[in-house]
């Protein structure tokens, strides 16, 4: 209604009267997201100074306030947290946090102070509310590591990767959201966002003739067979013009152990299309070798485990070398997930099959643009 200028106008405002009722010793205020601000003091002898402050601060924005000819309602409640034993600074605004995410908090001028039999903070709530903001806003986005060839040390392709920065929590690692989502069905529609991105982004690189020759897509478990992926995958391809040659759907022991048959009719459906489907994780499960024989996949990823003892240990080292003189004989293209040395390069290098190395050796995971100028400069450094 007053625009971008005026809500600045407001919080310089706040934040003026912050600074000027909070005591200027041991304390100072911090401006952290849009409408948000923490104040952090180290002196612990300061708890009712500061809630006497802060009070001070909601009594002044508890009545009209006139700010740029304008009488204005802010609605403002401020937490405290305090403690009297080690804890971190992070922890206390988690404290906060909880506080502010708490089903009871109104607005309401008030001074709530985190009790923790009360204010819990629940990040599961918290990424299921708000996954489809992240998408809408791209808090959600997306980098892409290379996979390269063994003896060329040309790029054969890129996975993609879901990268997620909250505006309040920050960078929240995929090993904690990717789980909650699948645990609470918001998983498919994440895929299909990922899906759609990942087609714009083949798109724009073959119009600007940014040669990379495929993207991977993990595939949840529950998702790999259901008919909805069919259909969100062959309307991404018709939007974007995209050739199946340039996709490839990483699955997992888990998305075929449960139903095996409807498994093998859903991969056979993504080869007609055209794409490609690799096993990922190969060799954690205890029935991968019986997969190889019953499902029409192309590509194997070897499970970064196989590499992490490669070449220290002598079993590790051989067991790798097993795999791989299999694969390769049932004429599967072979990939190598988590190669991080020069002791392990050298070691796969010796093995003489064509294999495919992903991992921070060669490139930790790009964002589109940043990717474009590591393609720019890879003949360079991976001349042989």
């Amino acid at each position: 209604m007053y625009g971008f200028m005026f809500g600045d106008r407001i919080i310089k405002d706040i934040g003026s009267k912050l600074e000027a009722h909070l005591p200027s010793y041991n304390t100072k205020v911090y401006r952290i997201d849009g409408n948000r601000f923490a104040i952090l003091t180290t002196d612990e002898h300061m708890d009712e100074q500061i809630k006497k402050s802060l009070e001070k601060v909601l009594a002044a924005y508890n009545k009209l306030v006139y700010i740029d000819s304008y009488h204005i309602q802010v609605e403002m409640v401020c937490t405290v947290s305090f403690t009297k034993t080690k804890k971190s600074v992070a922890d206390l605004f988690s404290d906060c946090m909880a506080v502010l995410q708490h089903p009871s908090i109104r607005y309401q001028h008030e001074l709530v102070e985190y009790n923790p039999t009360i204010h819990t903070f629940s990040i599961e709530r918290l990424i299921v509310q708000d996954i489809t903001k992240a998408m809408e806003n791209e808090e959600l986005f997306l980098v892409y590591q290379p996979k390269v060839h063994s003896r060329n040390l040309q790029i054969t392709g890129v996975e993609a990767l879901l990268r997620w920065k909250h505006p309040t929590e920050g960078f929240i690692s995929p090993a904690t959201f990717i789980p909650i989502l699948e645990e609470n069905g918001k998983i498919h529609e994440v895929t299909d966002w990922v899906i759609d991105k990942v087609c714009a982004q083949i798109a724009e690189w073959k119009q600007r003739r940014v040669s990379v020759p495929q993207v991977s897509i993990n595939t949840p478990g529950t998702y790999v067979t259901s008919a909805r992926l069919l259909q969100v995958l062959q309307h991404s391809m018709q939007r974007y013009h995209i050739d199946g040659q340039f996709i490839e759907l990483e699955i997992t022991e888990t998305s075929v152990i449960h139903d095996m048959e409807n498994a093998i009719n859903a991969v056979k459906q993504f080869r007609m299309l055209g794409l490609s489907v690799a096993l990922d994780d190969f060799g954690t499960g205890l029935s991968s070798l019986s997969y190889l024989r019953r499902i029409p996949i192309n590509t194997i990823k070897i499970d970064k485990s196989f590499v992490k003892e490669v070449p220290l240990s002598e079993k590790v080292s051989a067991l790798l070398s097993a795999i791989i003189t299999l694969c390769h004989s049932l004429k599967l293209t072979i990939i190598i997930e988590g190669v991080e040395t020069e002791e392990q390069i050298s070691f796969i290098s010796s093995i003489e099959k064509e294999l495919q190395i992903q991992g921070y050796y060669y490139s930790k995971p790009l964002q589109a643009g940043e990717l474009e100028e590591w393609l720019k400069k890879q003949l360079s450094e991976f001349t042989i």
